[in-house]
């Protein structure tokens, strides 16, 4: 944080906050609106809040996350300070830093904001990278477990093939030996038997 830390308690009170400023309500040959720095001593006070220079200022938060001219000029000095000391958890709080404007500040935390975006961005490519790298070799790794599983596959199905031909082949085989012992005319094994009852005959 560039600013120098302040204490947790002090985090999210506009006392402490670099967008508390004072705007320029009628500045003299200046243009307007202007926001100015509020100094710690004058955070003290509200009277702190109403002039800069020869400027008539009002106090004012530079972001616009409270109305701290209404409490001001409607519910007095005293609220006002109670509502610039509240611990009021403000998402926009940016720590105060003496020397720098609201305007600065704010150009500041944009400039911590863009910064981060591109860490957070880059951080982002690198984690789809490696996810990239992790699933490239999970499709590898899965590649070779098919290219396994259908080579065994292959196998297996030659084998089925060769068992399949070989009980066609013999089935085919038996059909038509089983022709040739139904036709009417003596057959090839009546002329076997008469062929050896004949040599020892």
């Amino acid at each position: 944080m560039p600013h120098g830390k302040y204490e947790e308690a002090a985090q999210g009170r506009c006392r402490f906050c670099g967008f508390l400023s004072k705007h320029a309500r009628y500045a003299a040959g200046w243009p307007a609106p202007r926001f100015y720095e509020v100094e710690h001593a004058e955070r003290m006070s509200a009277d702190g809040f109403r002039h800069y220079m020869v400027a008539d200022t009002e106090p004012m938060c530079f972001v616009g996350a409270i109305n701290l001219q209404e409490i001001l000029q409607y519910q007095g000095d005293q609220k006002f300070l109670d509502a610039i000391n509240a611990d009021r958890k403000c998402p926009v709080w940016y720590p105060y830093m003496p020397g720098l404007s609201p305007r600065e500040h704010y150009e500041e935390l944009t400039m911590q904001r863009l910064e981060n975006d591109r860490r957070d961005f880059e951080m982002r490519l690198f984690e789809m990278s490696q996810k990239a790298q992790e699933n490239s070799l999970t499709i590898a790794k899965d590649s070779k477990a098919i290219v396994n599983d259908l080579k065994v596959i292959a196998e297996k199905n030659d084998k089925f093939s060769r068992r399949i031909t070989f009980w066609i082949v013999l089935l085919a085989a038996l059909q038509a030996l089983g022709s040739i012992l139904a036709l009417p005319s003596v057959s090839w094994v009546q002329r076997l038997w008469r062929y050896i009852m004949g040599l020892f005959g």
